[in-house]
């Protein structure tokens, strides 16, 4: 009796390992960045605070410019976060997963994928907002795109085999704007190949940095949010998450289907 509990406290304390597998990932169409970016939040918070302010023109090469998403070290790259996202979706398309059991088993390493690029093609795009009041869209479209994409799995929930299955399969969910899983045909991706371990360090590193983040400006901290303001903007047809819902719909397609 005591040598089977022994056994048993041995499997339970058992260390689980990980593996990593770095994928070389080439583009199969354009990848359209849209950040959130400071200028936005800015924006929203003096929307929220009733704080006037005076409506600029737009500039397109601005606009584009604050639509690039970048690490904090200035490069353009992607947030893990979104592969992790495409993974995630294809997983419904694997017999036997689910997203809680890839959450588990998986994960992309780092807080940022450093994007390599052959040139960057800007892009006007009428859109439609949720008041059904016309738009225009200025944002960036990157060409011939690509980035080496790292993950950290368990290979006791899951095989090397069906990690590369997952990959592939983000590759044909895209990621950034207008994506296929947002009834778009951009930001996918297909697997060129795969790094070797002596050059596992190296791109761990490059992606440990974070994605450009908003700061909170001075001028907000000591200003109350009116929460009836708030409320109010669904009167103005901008809540926050319909205009996130627009973002992701914008392209000819979405509005074709209007």
């Amino acid at each position: 009796m005591k040598k089977r509990q022994h056994e048993s406290e041995q499997a339970i304390l058992k260390p689980r390992y990980r593996e990593i597998i770095w994928y070389v990932l080439k583009a199969t169409a354009p990848l359209i960045m849209n950040a959130f970016n400071q200028k936005v939040i800015e924006q929203l918070l003096r929307k929220h605070m009733q704080v006037h302010e005076q409506r600029e023109a737009k500039k397109p090469r601005e606009l584009i410019e604050r639509a690039i998403v970048r690490n904090e070290d200035g490069e353009i790259a992607m947030p893990t976060i979104a592969f992790k996202k495409a993974i995630l979706s294809a997983s419904v398309g694997v017999k036997s997963l689910n997203k809680p059991k890839v959450r588990l088993a998986l994960d992309v390493i780092g807080l940022s994928v450093p994007i390599r690029f052959e040139k960057m093609v800007p892009r006007l795009d009428p859109v439609r907002l949720a008041n059904g009041m016309p738009d225009l869209r200025f944002r960036p479209s990157f060409m011939g795109w690509g980035c080496n994409v790292g993950i950290d799995y368990d290979p006791n929930r899951i095989s090397a085999a069906t990690v590369t299955e997952l990959v592939a399969g983000a590759g044909r969910i895209g990621v950034g704007e207008w994506r296929p899983e947002r009834d778009g045909k951009m930001g996918t991706f297909e697997i060129e190949g795969m790094l070797a371990p002596r050059e596992f360090e190296s791109e761990t590193k490059k992606c440990s940095i974070p994605v450009q983040g908003a700061v909170i400006p001075e001028w907000a901290l000591d200003i109350a949010i009116d929460l009836d303001g708030i409320l109010s903007l669904a009167g103005d047809g901008a809540p926050a998450k319909k205009e996130e819902g627009d973002k992701r719909e914008e392209g000819p397609k979405a509005r074709r289907a209007r």
